[in-house]
């Protein structure tokens, strides 16, 4: 049928409907005349096209997205009279004081190019209801306007249904639609609620430029074929619950500006996500999603593409299952993105992806071990707990009143939280808030699968926001429950773990521990100096003159590495012999030919080095003349000399040792982790 056949028929329909409404019948029987009256047309021609397949006359050919070709004229011909053309109509309902409900904006104007012109159809009740009405071959909607209600329930299109740039003013209800062939919905304006809940696409069904101004409810909707709603946007909420994608299910460059709901949704085809999320042969390239977007328990069965895609609320993937590969590559998670429990059974490429908050990676099982390449966690490792921002009056005294009152609060407690600790791992006193105690967990997650992949960089980085994440979460800096393995347990945990990370960045660092070794070679060398009897006395003549300790000690130290060189100790003067002709013992100086081109600078660096090196402690004599020029050498009647060691600076010497001996694995760590040696 033309346009004005198929018109003429649906205003017979709604004159049926006026009919039994005057009978005093109500509007269900209302509406049953006038579906009685648009069915029994299209059974008649599905009686037809029966006739025609039984004579062995009918020759069509189904086209890639769904719809019918005709290769013969009697078919063409029966597809011309199956036609319902209601396109460029204006469907106006009526107001509550009985006149056109019309408001600016819902008449188009018409143009040259118009074809045909705009067609007013008055509508009997405040909705274009089309429930259950059967369209047996193509159904032309497109450019067509609703001014009101749009009720397509349980509707069936055996054929195309165009409604390409059709406006839907108010509600549009497909709920429980089939449609056979091709359903053309690009550039549709949905203004309110937009429902398709358990509908059934057997071919292509295209929602492309699609604007939602309403909820979309898309739950247990069956599509066979390929779907495509690129550059859709969402105003609210999403719903695709349960519905299951047999074909490419395209997403690419959809803004969902609510949240978007997918769990146990099934997509069997491919899925592309490129810039967004969803699963299946479904690409969201360059998809933005403004609010919480679900898919737990999802499956994917093919690949699933989510690269460069936009998380701006929480996502969720919990059980979900990638039997293809996946891909989300530089993605970006701006809040909280849970993986719990997926499973990856193909390739699973995280590459370069951004989350501000911990990801949850729990239990999660990959086949293939995931690539976490410059993977980045840009968000806080503990989170944050709300206080004022810096800029609001008083801001600073209500965070100073708040920490009183939570260590106020502590201290009150403790007796309680600690025989509480005694019963359980960790004191409850100690405990963090449920999502701190998860964190060290996730990063253990993602170590394992950093682990799994063979990525030293990542193992490292995670095991160091695991242990970072670990404090005042299970780790704290006072054992109180001082009774419990556990609570002393995390004590060490505490601190070690910040000596290690200040050392040597937890053992990803080479320049630390150099830094470290050489600075306390340089200290080293310093306190050796300083005990020398040459120094000792000059800093105690200073200090005669009112110097105090710390500028004397500089001064000296000063002049003694930048300033004119200091000889070796000059020793003491000899004794006169004893009683029986012996010389007493007495601190003496170096043998001149020892004390030949050195100086106590020169030795107390050496001194430091040796003892920086360990195992480079050098022979007897090298440690006689460093020892005998920064301290002198006792000597004993008719013996040789010994060497004069203070207490202090043993004591100095075996602090450097164990110091170095540290700093030195540290360096050796820090090395075979750069190198990925095993």
């Amino acid at each position: 049928m033309n346009r004005d056949e198929t018109v003429a028929l649906f205003e017979a329909c709604e004159a049926k409907r006026a009919a039994v409404l005057g009978a005093g019948k109500s509007e269900d029987e209302a509406h049953e005349a006038a579906k009685a009256h648009w069915n029994a047309w299209a059974a008649a021609l599905l009686a037809e096209r029966k006739a025609l397949q039984e004579a062995g006359r009918w020759a069509a050919k189904k086209q890639p997205w769904g719809d019918l070709e005709p290769k013969n004229e009697e078919t063409r011909a029966w597809m011309k009279q199956a036609a319902a053309d209601l396109s460029s109509c204006l469907f106006l309902v009526r107001g509550a004081d009985g006149t056109s409900k019309e408001t600016a904006g819902q008449e188009k104007k018409e143009t040259k190019d118009a074809d045909p012109p705009v067609k007013s159809i008055q509508l009997e009740g405040d909705s274009a209801d089309f429930a259950g009405f059967v369209f047996p071959g193509y159904a032309g909607f497109w450019s067509a306007t609703f001014s009101g209600h749009a009720d397509f329930r349980s509707a069936t299109f055996s054929g195309g249904a165009n409604f390409r740039s059709t406006t839907f003013i108010g509600n549009a209800d497909f709920e429980s639609a089939t449609f056979s062939g091709g359903a053309g919905f690009r550039s549709v304006t949905f203004g309110g609620y937009a429902g398709f809940e358990s509908a059934a696409f057997s071919g292509s069904a295209d929602f492309h430029s699609v604007t939602f101004g309403g909820n979309a409810d898309f739950q247990s909707v069956n599509f066979t074929g390929d779907s495509g709603f690129e550059n859709a946007t969402f105003t609210g909420y999403a719903y695709f619950s349960g519905a299951a994608f047999a074909g490419s299910a395209r997403f690419v460059s959809a803004t969902f500006t609510g949240d978007a709901w997918f769990e146990s949704a099934i997509i069997t085809g491919n899925a592309w996500f490129d810039s967004t999320t969803f699963t299946g042969d479904a690409r969201f390239a360059g998809t933005t999603f403004k609010g919480d977007a679900s898919f737990e328990g999802a499956n994917f069965a093919d690949a699933a593409r989510f690269a460069s895609t936009t998380f701006s609320g929480g996502a969720w993937f919990d059980s979900a299952t990638f039997e293809g590969n996946s891909f989300f590559a530089w993605a970006g998670f701006a809040k909280i993105a849970s993986f719990y429990s997926i499973r990856g059974e193909r390739g699973f490429d995280m590459a370069g992806t951004s989350f501000e908050a911990v990801p949850d990676f729990i239990q999660a099982h990959f086949e293939e071990a995931p690539r976490l390449d410059n993977l980045e966690v840009t968000g806080r490792t503990i989170p944050r707990h709300p206080r004022p921002e810096r800029h609001e009056p008083g801001s600073r005294l209500r965070r100073v009143w708040q920490a009183v009152r939570f260590v106020g609060a502590r201290v009150r407690t403790w007796p309680k939280r600690a025989m509480k600790g005694a019963r359980h791992s960790i004191p409850s006193g100690m405990k963090a808030n449920g999502e701190a105690r998860n964190i060290p967990a996730r990063w253990r997650a993602l170590k394992r699968l950093a682990i799994q992949g063979h990525d030293t960089d990542r193992e490292l980085e995670f095991h160091a926001r695991e242990m970072r994440s670990q404090r005042f979460a299970g780790d704290w800096p006072l054992p109180l429950a001082i009774w419990s393995r556990h609570a002393w347990g995390g004590f060490f945990r505490f601190w070690f773990g910040i000596l290690y990370e200040f050392f040597s960045n937890f053992g990803r660092s080479l320049a630390r521990p150099l830094i470290f070794w050489l600075a306390a070679a340089a200290l080293g060398a310093v306190v050796y100096m300083s005990q020398s009897p040459e120094i000792v006395a000059a800093r105690h003549r200073q200090e005669a003159k009112g110097a105090s300790l710390v500028s004397a000690a500089a001064s000296r130290a000063w002049h003694a590495w930048l300033s004119k060189p200091v000889p070796c100790y000059a020793g003491q003067p000899a004794p006169p012999k004893d009683q029986n002709g012996d010389t007493p013992v007495y601190v003496s100086a170096l043998s001149p030919a020892l004390q030949n081109g050195t100086d106590l600078a020169n030795e107390a660096w050496h001194l430091a080095f040796r003892n920086a090196f360990i195992v480079l402690d050098g022979s007897a004599e090298t440690a006689h003349r460093s020892y005998g020029c920064l301290y002198g050498v006792e000597l004993y009647g008719g013996g040789n000399p010994l060497a004069v060691v203070p207490g202090a600076v043993s004591t100095a010497s075996a602090i450097q040792k164990l110091f170095s001996a540290l700093m030195i694995f540290l360096f050796g760590l820090a090395l075979r982790n750069m190198l990925k040696m095993k």
